[in-house]
């Protein structure tokens, strides 16, 4: 049920954000971040440490104007900064989860990091690390992911 949920809420918040550790080309000198990062990405995840467990590819939308998606429900954003000049973002979110199982309600917080580098010109590739932890009345865990995204 955690990996799920998990899998669910890091699908929504990696929209805006991505890590440095491609064999592609250097990043661009400089870039539009929130402009250029549009379409729908397929996202790929490698969990390099941690307890939370390997994350599923997913289809990303990402919306214009923004470079992400709308913060899920029970989500809050505390920290949002964009360096154009180096095409990253580093995102921090904290977002309470409120969900039935078993009969009972179940109570989950998850904080996340994401740092994020637009490695094309035309926001085509983007990579980024992140970090997970969750508590609450679920079995608590934390991870560190690296990702890929890759516009379709």
């Amino acid at each position: 049920m955690t990996k799920t949920i998990v899998t669910i809420i890091a699908a929504g918040l990696l929209a805006a954000c991505a890590a440095e550790t491609s064999s592609a080309p250097p990043p661009p000198a400089s870039c539009d971040s929130k402009t250029e990062r549009v379409g729908t990405y397929l996202a790929t995840y490698t969990e390099k440490s941690g307890t939370c467990g390997q994350l599923d590819q997913k289809m990303i939308s990402l919306n214009p104007g923004t470079g992400g998606q709308s913060l899920s429900e029970g989500c809050e954003l505390r920290s949002d900064v964009w360096s154009e000049g180096e095409c990253k973002s580093e995102r921090v979110v904290r977002c309470q989860e409120q969900f039935e199982d078993r009969g009972g309600v179940v109570n989950m917080i998850v904080d996340s990091t994401f740092v994020t580098r637009q490695m094309t010109e035309d926001g085509a590739r983007i990579e980024g690390t992140f970090s997970l932890a969750i508590s609450g009345d679920v079995e608590p865990c934390s991870s560190v992911y690296s990702f890929v995204m890759v516009r379709q």
